[in-house]
């Protein structure tokens, strides 16, 4: 067993990395487990039921109320109504069930065989913790359990929805702590945690990837108190940041073993391919030693460059997994997927004349995206940001427009999709997220230039019927001269003002005036907001 090393009171965690936090439950049993094997098992009977697949996509999905109502609003108020309601919504797939399930099998499968009611359960976790250190400096001679190895390796293109999939899953269906205090009537203190997901560090280093562990349990169970009185965490009570790889080693596989952790899942694992030396392979065979003594699922996610390290450990790595490998590709434009994402996200449009979904958006949107949910759901915020924005029907060149402006990191990824090359997609980098904020950027400048010229033209006009009733009130007359001033502040900030009570709004009739070549300045006339013909002089436009 680990020996806590002896603590410095200059040892600070290093939070920055993310630590993703779910639930924390009093236990409650569900002693009507259907699989025998389960029966008993306070660690599982505390998860509940497994779910069908019907109860899986009513607890996953996620979908906001449509108002038709909205399109009305302002258009800087739509701009909010439409990224709000599309990034928060979510409609289950069959490739989510198909993960759901295998996560459920890992979560559920272990613990038959890690029970800690068993007779002799912590005595035997000590013997296997004092047998780890052994095990990961010879990696050959550590032990195979073909019962407990039921993690999988899981790869995804950027952009797939893998990540955000798996924290959805574990954030609505499972909780991440458990507190027991009695199981069938005599005590039973015990602190579950069901499952753990971090990130690769950035270097693939493995202390990285320790430390990070410790601060996460950390972070989720709290200080615990010692025999002394004092409170301390797990990353102080192993050393803090002067703590060995050698005592972090051993210290993970303590905490896990303690806790009856159910999952480890380790993202973005192609990280490890940034790692000196021999890194990737230290931190690999650490964590299938991990699987192979204490029992712990592994599962590790990433991209397709991830298979480059996978690999090179491929028999050690088939050994930590016992439900295979997953692989996501693009939706396929011919799937029922394909459609039912489509047609349903088409349902969240609020642009002011709405736009049927046809089969040749449908082409155009996969043309574009290669059926990335992502850059799908991208795509289409960012073609009514400017249809918004610009007053122009949502169309196939607006989404192959914003497209090209916000998909520009994307590129290399969507050729290689779209001359099916999967091969190529192991050799490229880590692709960033769709860039939306040059797409908000420009609807917003260009609203702020209508408002601008509007609000400008209406000062200008009051500023001359000022000079109009001083000139009458006087007795003198004016000349073209007198109007080639710009408006003041005031009366600037008074149109700025009056702009929001002008129906229809002065927006949206430079935006008429632009579709129609209308001139501008009759459209107001017009429309009654100025009253007057524009006198000789300097046009403000």
């Amino acid at each position: 067993m680990a020996n806590p090393v002896k603590r410095s009171k200059r040892a600070k965690p290093n939070l920055s990395a993310l630590i993703r936090q779910g639930a924390q439950i009093a236990a409650t049993y569900d002693t009507n487990q259907e699989v025998p094997l389960y029966r008993g098992i306070p660690t599982l009977e505390a998860l509940g039921p497994i779910l069908s697949k019907e109860e899986v996509i009513s607890r996953l999905a996620s979908t906001p109320v449509y108002d038709e109502q909205e399109r009305l609003l302002k258009p800087e108020t739509l701009l909010h109504v439409v990224q709000a309601a599309l990034l928060n919504w979510f409609r289950p797939l069959a490739m989510h069930i198909d993960l759901q399930q295998r996560l459920d099998r890992v979560i559920r499968g272990s613990l038959p065989y890690r029970n800690p009611l068993t007779v002799g359960y912590h005595r035997k976790c000590f013997e296997h913790i004092d047998q780890f250190h052994d095990y990961i400096k010879r990696p050959a001679s550590a032990p195979y359990q073909r019962t407990t190895a039921l993690g999988f390796h899981f790869t995804a293109p950027s952009g797939a929805g893998k990540t955000t999939s798996i924290e959805r899953i574990l954030m609505e269906l499972y909780p991440q702590r458990i507190l027991h205090t009695e199981y069938k009537g005599k005590p039973f203190h015990f602190d579950q945690l069901v499952w753990l997901h971090l990130d690769c560090p950035g270097n693939g280093s493995l202390r990285s990837l320790l430390i990070q562990f410790l601060q996460a349990v950390d972070a989720i169970i709290g200080k615990t108190k010692l025999t002394s009185g004092e409170e301390v965490g797990y990353y102080e009570l192993y050393g803090g940041d002067r703590a060995t790889v050698d005592s972090l080693i051993s210290a993970v596989a303590t905490v896990a073993a303690n806790h009856c952790l159910s999952v480890l899942i380790i993202d973005e694992i192609q990280h490890l391919l940034h790692a000196d030396g021999d890194g990737a392979d230290k931190v690999l065979n650490y964590l299938v030693t991990l699987v192979n003594t204490i029992g712990l699922p592994v599962i590790l996610v990433g991209t397709p460059r991830a298979k480059h390290v996978l690999s090179q450990q491929a028999k050690q790595i088939r050994r930590g997994t016992g439900q295979g490998e997953l692989e996501w590709h693009r939706l396929d434009r011919a799937s029922l997927s394909y459609s039912l994402m489509t047609e349903e996200m088409w349902t969240y449009q609020y642009t002011l004349k709405p736009v049927t979904l046809t089969d040749r958006i449908k082409d155009v949107l996969f043309e574009e995206t290669q059926g990335i949910p992502d850059y799908m759901i991208k795509a289409y915020m960012m073609a009514q940001w400017r249809s918004i924005t610009t007053g122009k029907p949502l169309s196939v060149a607006m989404l192959r427009s914003v497209a090209k402006d916000g998909f520009a990191s994307a590129r290399p990824i969507l050729r290689a999709l779209r001359h099916n090359n999967f091969a190529g997609l192991k050799n490229l980098d880590d692709v960033r997220p769709p860039n939306v904020d040059p797409i908000l950027q420009a609807a917003e400048q260009q609203m702020n230039e209508e408002l601008s010229t509007a609000a400008g033209l209406k000062a200008m006009q009051a500023s001359k019927d000022t000079d109009k009733e001083t000139c009458a009130t006087t007795g003198t007359e004016t000349t073209p001269q007198q109007h080639t001033a710009p408006p003041t502040a005031a009366t600037e900030a008074t149109a700025y003002r009056d702009l929001a009570s002008d129906p229809p709004t002065l927006r949206e009739l430079h935006q008429q005036a632009e579709a129609s070549g209308t001139d501008f300045y009759d459209l107001l006339r017009k429309n009654n907001v100025v009253n007057r013909p524009m006198e000789s002089g300097p046009s403000p436009l």
